[in-house]
C-alpha cells in the first residue's frame, strides 16, 4: 500500500470529496452533496479552509476538512477553525488512513496558531481516534455532550411563532442572551446571517412571543437533506435556539412552524433539535421534546491553555 495525505486548494475537488463522504458513512446520514460542502466551507471568515485527501496507488480514498469560522463566547469574538468531514471509503488495510488524516491535519492547525472546535459521536471509534491529536502536539479541552433532540407538532399553541428577515432575527436573537452568557456560539453578525440564508438546502428564521408580546424564543429552522437506507430524505431541524423564561408555548411554536415545512419538502413530520443542553429539562419536556439515544461531544483544541476559559457549552451547529 502507498498512502499519501495530500493538500488540495481546488475546490473542484468537494464533487470527489462528496463522493467519498456518502460512500463511506453508514446510513442514515447527511446527503454531503458538493453543494452543501462549498457551502459549509465557505462562511465569513479570514481563515482560509484546509481540504486533505488521502491517496492510495493514485485514487483519492479519505478525505477531512477545516474551515474557518467566527464565534463568540461572552463579548469576546473570535476567528477558529471548526474541523469535519472524516471520511474514508471501507477496503483491506485501510485502519491507518483515519489515523493520518486526523495527524497531518492536526499538525497543521497546530502550525496555523488558531484554536479549533470540532464534534465526534460520543463514544464512538471516532472520539478513540481523536487521541493521535496528542501527537500533532495539541492539548484537548471538553466542550460537553450534546444529545440529539425531536419534537412533533402539537396542535395549536397560546404563543404563535413567525417567520422574520435574517437581519430582523439577529436583533431578536442578541436580545434573548442572558448578562454574562458563556456559550460558544456563531458570531451572528450581518455577513453570517446572509451565508446562513444562503443554506443551499433552505433555511428561515422565526421568533416566537410571549404573553406581553416581546421576542421569547428564537430559532433558525433549516431542512436537513438526508441518505437514507431506503433513499433519500429530508427532515426539519432547529438551530440556534434562543428561549427566555418557563413558558414552554413559545418553544412548542417554533416546532409547529418549523413543521409546516416553510423551506421545501419534507418527508418526516419529526422536528430534530440539536445543542439543547442549555435549555432546562423541565421547559423540554413541557413543550414535547425528547432526547434520542444519538449523543455527540464537543471538544476544542490549542497548543496550550483553555482557548475557552469559563465556556460552558456551545450553540455550534453538529458537523
Amino acid at each position: 500500500m502507498s498512502l499519501q495525505i495530500e493538500e488540495v486548494h481546488d475546490l473542484s475537488a468537494l464533487g470527489e470529496a462528496s463522493a467519498i463522504m456518502c460512500q463511506s458513512w453508514p446510513r442514515p446520514c447527511l446527503h454531503f452533496s458538493r453543494e452543501y460542502l462549498e457551502w459549509s466551507l465557505g462562511f465569513p471568515s479570514s481563515l482560509a479552509p484546509l481540504l486533505l485527501f488521502a491517496r492510495e496507488n493514485g485514487e483519492r480514498i479519505g478525505f477531512v476538512a477545516a474551515a474557518g469560522r467566527r464565534i463568540q463566547v461572552g463579548n469576546q469574538t473570535m476567528e477558529v477553525y471548526q474541523s469535519s468531514f472524516l471520511s474514508v471509503l471501507a477496503g483491506e488495510g485501510r485502519s491507518t488512513v483515519s489515523y493520518q488524516l486526523n495527524l497531518t491535519e492536526g499538525r497543521w492547525l497546530r502550525d496555523q496558531d488558531r484554536p479549533f472546535v470540532l464534534f465526534a459521536q460520543a463514544d464512538s471509534p471516532g472520539e478513540k481516534m481523536l487521541a493521535v491529536l496528542a501527537r500533532a502536539g495539541l492539548k484537548q479541552h471538553p466542550l460537553g455532550q450534546y444529545g440529539i433532540h425531536s419534537a412533533m407538532p402539537r396542535g395549536e399553541t397560546p404563543r404563535q411563532a413567525v417567520l422574520v428577515s435574517w437581519r430582523e432575527w439577529g436583533d431578536a436573537y442578541a436580545s434573548l442572551k442572558p448578562a454574562g452568557d458563556s456559550l460558544l456560539d456563531a458570531a451572528l453578525e450581518p455577513e453570517q446571517l446572509r451565508h446562513f440564508a444562503s443554506d443551499p438546502w433552505g433555511r428561515a428564521f422565526a421568533v416566537a412571543a410571549d404573553e406581553a408580546g416581546g421576542v421569547a424564543a428564537a430559532a433558525m429552522i433549516a431542512r436537513t437533506e438526508m441518505l437514507g437506507r431506503s433513499g433519500p430524505q429530508s427532515v426539519y431541524s432547529l438551530h440556534h435556539i434562543r428561549a427566555r423564561g418557563e413558558d414552554p408555548n413559545p418553544l412548542r411554536a417554533l416546532v409547529n412552524l418549523c413543521a409546516t415545512r416553510p423551506v421545501g419538502d419534507c418527508t418526516e413530520p419529526v422536528v430534530i433539535l440539536a445543542s439543547v443542553s442549555h435549555l432546562a429539562p423541565d421547559l423540554l419536556r413541557a413543550a414535547g421534546v425528547r432526547a434520542s439515544a444519538s449523543k455527540f461531544k464537543a471538544f476544542s483544541y490549542s497548543d496550550g491553555a483553555d482557548p475557552f476559559p469559563g465556556c460552558t457549552g456551545t450553540l455550534l451547529e453538529v458537523t
